[in-house]
Formats: C-alpha cells, structure tokens, sequence
C-alpha cells in the first residue's frame, strides 16, 4: 500500500509551480489563492519574464493549476485512497496537463526561460518527493 501511496505522490509531483495551491480545501481556498499569487511571482523572477510575457505566463499557469485541481478533485485526492487503475489514470491526466501546459508556454518563453522552467519543475518535484518519503517513514 505504501508503494501506491508514493506512486500517488509521485503523480502529484508532476502537476508542477501550482500543485501545491490545487489540493486546497474550500476552506482554504483564499490560502491557495495567496500560495498560487507566491509561486507564479516566484516564477516571474526567476524565469525574469517581461512585461510581456508575465500576464501570458501568468493565464496559462492559472489555466493549468484549475485543470489539475480539477481532477485532483474528480479523484477526491485526499479523501480516499486510489485504486492501482485510479492512480495510473491520474497521473496520464496530469501529464497531458503538464505537456499542454508546457507547450503553451513554450510559445511564450525563450528557449533559455523554458530551461528554467524545466529546472524549477525538476526541484518541485524532488520537493514533493522528498516531503512523501518522509510522511511515510
């Protein structure tokens, strides 16, 4: 069971700069609004967008984080514990996302800023990776 447990979390991973803000509770949605406001500005510095780019940037990474919370919340992600098939079908939909939104903003950023982006993703992840190991030791 641990092994699904971090195979979900791995999938979560993937959901990139706003995951963290998608898995908030109603309750919580003005703190995800704050959290989401924190990380595309932490985005902006350090992909150094332009005036430019920063509003285009900031739509389509608005655009993916409601995708994602979106099925975050078809899967009840954190109310109940996914099946193997669940999780498999989760993390393809979150994938698709991901691609999506990098080939928008592939459009947008330079090829050095999408390095970055890659960069920033590549960190996020290894974060989350690191915050499941430890809950499940």
């Amino acid at each position: 069971m641990k092994k699904w447990r971090s195979a979900a979390a791995l999938v979560i991973a993937l959901s990139g700069i706003t995951a963290g803000p998608a898995f908030a509770q109603e309750r919580d949605l003005e703190t995800a609004r704050q959290a989401l406001t924190e990380r595309l500005e932490y985005a902006r510095e350090r992909l150094q967008l332009t005036d430019e780019q920063a509003p285009q940037v900031e739509a389509i990474l608005r655009k993916s984080a409601e995708k994602r919370r979106a099925v975050l919340e078809k899967y009840r992600i954190g109310e109940s514990r996914l099946s193997p098939r669940q999780a498999r079908t989760l993390k393809g939909e979150l994938e698709a996302i991901r691609k999506d939104t990098r080939a928008a903003l592939a459009k947008v950023l330079t090829p050095q800023q999408l390095e970055e982006y890659d960069r920033i993703q590549s960190e996020l992840r290894a974060e989350v990776r690191a915050a499941a190991r430890q809950r499940h030791f």
